[in-house]
């Protein structure tokens, strides 16, 4: 008997020693609560990030555009970032690099366009000169792709009023009658439709070819000098649970809907994002192009500089 309590007592001694280096590797990683950021959910839900190694928390932001702010304060080491938020913190000189990627555009893919409010009197994108319209961030990717579908229909972008709308809310103020119009995704953008809430009027697709990136993983390059096998990590997790989603549609959308508080009847006519963990220089600098055209970048910006190997 003693024998066996003394192995036990080493192997307990054992253990707890052993414990710090198995530890896993901490990371909160900041998130705008949507349908396309599936990859990221069922890698937390599913367990993919802890057979990485990584003890990840999810922290849920409602405007995109405070991701750089809490990402270079140390307060989150990563974020679901759209490219144009990226791209104009990397201009205001803030040091990031995409490490990953999420959701790339694609017509077959999750409805994303412009609904108008019922009874506003806007029925096309034209009507829409003068209006107020809710964003879900101002400068973010989904409001850079609104304007860009208004200058292609002549309108004048800076005679409308935009106002900053998270998702969840979007058609509670639309029906309240404060705007005349929402940039929005699925499931939101199903839901508004499906109440009668809102009337689509514009394709926020319209001319933008297969492939880009739509969101992606950024963090401070400083964070990513001192951990580089977190990336690692990270970036496989996020690979992993790219798969999950395209081999798995139905479970996805149960995941989906625990983070969005979805019920099942709205779930089952969600279509899914099309995921891709990889992020290249290219694809930013297909972005770039496109808020130029707007006036929103100044001077050159290093493109290969902005992706990290």
């Amino acid at each position: 008997m003693r024998f066996f309590a003394t192995i036990a007592f080493i192997a307990a001694g054992l253990t707890a020693s052993a414990a710090p280096a198995w530890a896993a590797m901490k990371m909160k990683v900041a998130y705008t609560p949507n349908g396309v950021t599936a990859p990221l959910y069922v890698a937390k839900d599913k367990g993919i990030f802890e057979a990485h190694g990584l003890d990840v928390e999810l922290v849920p932001v409602p405007v995109n555009s405070t991701l750089p702010a809490a990402i270079m304060s140390g307060s989150v080491q990563s974020g679901t970032f759209t490219p144009t938020v990226f791209i104009q913190a990397v201009q205001a000189g803030l040091d990031l690099q995409a490490i990953a990627g999420m959701t790339v555009t694609s017509r077959e893919a999750m409805q994303v366009g412009i609904v108008a409010r019922t009874g506003s009197g806007v029925e096309s994108v034209e009507d829409l000169a003068g209006k107020r319209v809710g964003v879900p961030g101002i400068s973010a990717v989904l409001d850079i792709m609104a304007r860009r579908i208004m200058l292609m229909h002549g309108v004048d972008i800076n005679s409308l009023s935009y106002t900053e709308t998270p998702f969840p809310v979007q058609m509670d103020i639309l029906n309240a009658g404060t705007i005349d119009a929402v940039v929005t995704v699925d499931p939101f953008y199903s839901r508004i439709q499906d109440a009668g809430v809102g009337t689509p009027i514009g394709d926020l697709l319209e001319g933008i070819p297969d492939g880009q990136t739509a969101q992606f993983f950024g963090v401070s390059t400083t964070w990513a000098d001192e951990n580089p096998e977190a990336v690692e990590a990270f970036r496989a997790a996020i690979r992993d649970g790219a798969q999950f989603v395209r081999d798995n549609p139905d479970e996805t959308r149960a995941v989906i809907g625990a983070y969005l508080k979805l019920p099942p009847a709205i779930l089952s006519d969600i279509v899914l994002p099309v995921v891709d963990a990889e992020i290249t220089p290219e694809q930013i600098a297909w972005w770039i192009d496109v808020m130029d055209e707007q006036g929103l970048i100044e001077g050159k910006l290093d493109v290969d500089a902005m992706v990290r190997d």
